[in-house]
């Protein structure tokens, strides 16, 4: 039932997509692969907001753009 229904899904995207170069068998494929597990989003998060961090208290911190 989800299979199809993600089928389904896709389908509609590729459809919509005027300027496709891919078969939809490629399309599907290269979003099944692009896929990450939320465990590796969470902590690509985590690390991304910990460097901002660091960049923000580099340059003043609190009072940076006062």
């Amino acid at each position: 039932m989800f299979d199809e229904q993600f089928t389904d899904d896709l389908w509609k995207i590729y459809l919509s997509n005027p300027f496709r170069n891919q078969s939809f068998n490629e399309f599907k494929q290269s979003i099944i692969d692009s896929n990450k597990p939320k465990e590796l989003i969470e902590s690509e998060a985590k690390a991304a907001a910990k460097n901002a961090l660091n960049l923000l208290n580099s340059v003043g911190g609190d009072e940076f753009g006062i």
